[in-house]
């Protein structure tokens, strides 16, 4: 295995403890594409006017409104977390973005929601 793909893989398991199902064939066949997304991502959501943990409660409010329930919202549950968001400040961002993209997104919420009880 190369080593951008080694380090794709550790920057997942570093950031959510997992390599998202998802990640894994773009890490095969697409790593420069992946790296590059992750390099802009994390510039972008890294600390600036808005605190990272800011960014990334909005960023699972726009998961959760685009009705987004897989691995990808739960990496952003463990980087918010890691970043200092509470599980009362996610889940009441993860309720702004249901009540603003109306109802229909409440299966991202529990979602949400099956995060914390699986963690206890």
């Amino acid at each position: 295995m190369s080593t951008e793909k080694e380090n794709l893989k550790k920057l997942f398991e570093n950031e959510a403890g997992f390599v998202p199902d998802n990640a894994n064939p773009m890490i095969a066949k697409a790593p420069r594409v992946l790296a590059s997304y992750m390099e802009m991502r994390n510039k972008l959501i890294g600390e600036g006017s808005l605190s990272k943990k800011i960014k990334l409660l909005i960023s699972i409010s726009i998961l959760v409104s685009s009705d987004v329930a897989g691995d990808g919202l739960v990496n952003y549950l463990r980087l918010a977390q890691k970043a200092g968001a509470t599980e009362d400040e996610i889940i009441e961002a993860a309720g702004v973005a249901i009540c603003i993209s109306g109802g229909g997104r409440l299966e991202s919420l529990s979602k949400v929601c099956e995060f914390f009880i699986k963690k206890n």
